[in-house]
C-alpha cells in the first residue's frame, strides 16, 4: 500500500503551528523560524500558514520576523485574545484588536 504519492507543483501546508501558543509573549525566535524552514526544505513544502500568529505586538513581531527570515514562505494568521469573555467591554476589545 502506497501512503504518499509524489506531488506535482509546490506544496502549501495550510495548518502549521510554528510558534508555541498565541498567548505567549514575544516574537517567535529566529532559531524556531530557521528550524521550520529546514523542515519545509527537507519535506518539499514551499509555503505554510502559521496558525499561531498571536495578536497585538506579538502578531506584528511575528509578521516582521517571517518577512525578514522567510520572505513569502510563511503566511501567518492572527489570533483573538479570549481573556475575560464575561467583561462587558469584551466585544469592543476584540473589535479594536482586529482593527489594530
Amino acid at each position: 500500500m502506497e501512503l504518499l504519492k509524489p506531488q506535482r507543483g509546490p506544496v502549501f501546508d495550510v495548518h502549521t503551528h510554528i510558534a508555541p501558543f498565541p498567548n505567549q509573549p514575544g516574537t517567535v525566535a529566529e532559531e524556531t523560524v530557521q528550524l521550520a524552514l529546514d523542515v519545509m526544505d527537507a519535506t518539499g513544502i514551499a509555503r505554510v500558514a502559521d496558525l499561531n500568529g498571536g495578536f497585538g505586538e506579538r502578531l506584528r513581531g511575528n509578521v516582521a520576523q517571517y518577512k525578514r527570515l522567510a520572505s513569502s514562505r510563511i503566511v501567518t494568521f492572527a489570533n483573538l485574545d479570549y481573556t475575560d469573555p464575561d467583561d462587558p467591554q469584551y466585544a469592543k476589545r476584540l473589535i479594536h484588536l482586529v482593527e489594530d
